[in-house]
């Protein structure tokens, strides 16, 4: 993709250019030879508003390199040099291109996975994206290269890695397996319709451990985990309570914020039954007023 940083006003003219040429495309009065010739101009008009890192449309802030090879900010963070010329990039936005883009009817970049969502706003196509329905998912499972929409997760899951239900006020026990050699762990929990994953990791002398929801952030708020460890036939025991995280959440960053349940490592070893076996309940709760989950 090539922009000269002088960019000609005859080439765009105004801001409106592309809508002139969507209105003139979709004209009646407009011969069919005539309008596959403006189809075919608008398709080559688009193909060079996509960036060369992420192969999607630019999305602003779009910053240039020093022959003008145009990049999306986060796209241009993410390699060291431009992905055409493998010039340096400059801290000098297109702010031409940029209005041009938010002119754009979109596509909502989840098309592949059978969205036909367009908007005749650049910005409404964004807004769209974040809760589209056939957003793509990548499996909880470690190893697993599975990456399709949400809707679709639960058959995989069932499917390829046995997952099953849990009753309705709980998730069942979470078998800790080689604990004290192994220090991560991963349970698929399905509850409510909805997917979880709860994930616990030793790290110095403490065992974290955390419920995160699939799915969009606005419906993670509504549900909150119970954990419990015990010895002793259940005579020595420690539990916690905490709000369910989104799957999108990063895990260090939440043990850095302390906002997980926490158990003490040793404890918990003493826990562990014979095959050093830790088992931990688990507990997913829908939450409502009368909930005092922390948070």
């Amino acid at each position: 993709m090539h922009f000269s940083l002088y960019m000609k006003r005859d080439f765009f003219c105004e801001s409106s250019f592309l809508q002139e040429i969507f209105q003139l495309a979709q004209c009646q009065h407009f011969r069919k030879r005539d309008n596959e010739i403006m189809a075919t101009i608008i398709q080559e008009v688009l193909s060079e508003l996509k960036c060369r890192v992420c192969m999607e449309y630019f999305q602003p802030p779009i910053l240039i390199c020093a022959n003008g090879h145009c990049s999306c900010n986060n796209c241009r963070l993410q390699v060291k040099n431009c992905p055409v010329c493998r010039g340096t990039f400059l801290n000098v936005r297109n702010t031409v291109l940029e209005k041009v883009i938010t002119k754009l009817i979109g596509r909502c970049k989840n098309h592949t996975f059978g969205c036909n969502a367009t908007f005749p706003k650049y910005d409404e196509t964004i807004k769209h994206e974040k809760v589209c329905p056939q957003q793509p998912y990548e499996c909880p499972m470690e190893g697993c290269t599975w990456n399709r929409p949400l809707a679709t997760m639960k058959s995989h899951l069932k499917e390829k890695h046995g997952a099953s239900a849990g009753k309705e006020c709980g998730g069942g026990v979470s078998s800790l397996k080689n604990f004290g050699d192994n220090s991560t762990w991963r349970f698929v929990k399905l509850f409510k319709s909805e997917i979880f994953v709860h994930v616990s990791e030793v790290r110095g002398d403490t065992l974290y451990t955390c419920v995160f929801h699939v799915g969009h952030e606005n419906e993670s708020e509504e549900f909150g985990y119970f954990v419990e460890i015990s010895r002793a036939a259940g005579k020595e025991q420690a539990s916690a309570k905490h709000t369910v995280r989104n799957y999108e959440n990063d895990f260090d960053e939440i043990v850095i914020s302390d906002n997980c349940a926490s158990f003490n490592y040793n404890f918990a070893k003493k826990c562990a039954l014979r095959g050093n076996r830790l088992e931990m309940k688990v507990q997913i709760r829908s939450l409502d007023t009368k909930d005092s989950l922390t948070s």
